[in-house]
């Protein structure tokens, strides 16, 4: 956690369902991010069974929202603690989806909770913990970049690929973090702020509109709580 504002996506949240307006905006802004948790969670149910689910993940979704403070970590993680538990357990219900999926997948996350004690090896058990860590660094960025309507594939197709085109985008990511308005502007309000980039920058806004993807996804990074993945991500060191 970011201090203990948490990071700039987390407080977003909070802010966001201070009202209804915002607390709807939010809610609609993340129905892609309920619907990847379904599928991911049961990517074999039916049509019918899976709009039951979703229907139960968006008032999960919604439980998770007004529950949520900084204590409990970054949001998007512990909704999916929250999302995962209410399908869980309307799977138990209905019966839908095999009832055993949802008893492995608990049994699974007891026996990882369980591997560093059992490991022999002190070397391992730090390898695995690093490893955990950058898997739930992973899974916390992805559900942050869904919340933004970006999927890593596309993330990876729209990466700078050589050294001039990083340099620019590390310039743009610099000017941008230090302006309280254009993150307001990508972090609560949800948009990529075109024209006031290319007044910081001078940079065309038909090029800045190109790099949207990455800078979205970068600022993620750089405001956030990754400090393994930002590691895999040419940001530069003086940002």
């Amino acid at each position: 956690m970011e201090g203990e504002k948490g990071s700039e996506l987390d407080q977003s949240i909070l802010e966001a369902r201070q009202t209804a307006s915002g607390l709807e905006q939010l809610i609609a802004d993340n129905a892609s991010y309920v619907q990847s948790r379904v599928l991911r969670f049961a990517p074999n149910a039916g049509s019918h069974e899976r709009e039951d689910l979703f229907s139960i993940a968006q008032m999960a979704f919604y439980e998770a929202v007004n529950s949520y403070s900084h204590e409990k970590g970054h949001f998007y993680p512990f909704a999916d603690i929250v999302l995962r538990r209410r399908l869980i357990d309307e799977i138990r219900k209905t019966s839908k989806v095999d009832p055993e999926l949802a008893i492995l997948d608990e049994t699974l996350e007891d026996m990882d909770e369980s591997l560093p004690i059992q490991s022999a090896s002190i070397k391992q058990y730090e390898h695995e913990k690093e490893k955990s860590a950058l898997e739930m660094e992973v899974e916390q960025f992805n559900a942050e970049l869904a919340a933004m309507g970006i999927t890593m594939s596309t993330l990876e197709k729209h990466s700078p690929k050589h050294a001039a085109l990083k340099k620019t985008y590390r310039e743009i990511l610099r000017k941008i973090h230090n302006d309280p308005e254009v993150r307001r502007a990508i972090f609560v309000k949800r948009y990529y702020p075109v024209k006031k980039i290319s007044e910081l920058t001078q940079i065309s806004p038909k090029k800045l509109e190109r790099s949207r993807i990455y800078i979205i996804a970068a600022m993620i990074v750089i405001c956030g709580d990754y400090i393994r993945l930002a590691e895999y991500i040419p940001l530069g060191e003086d940002i």
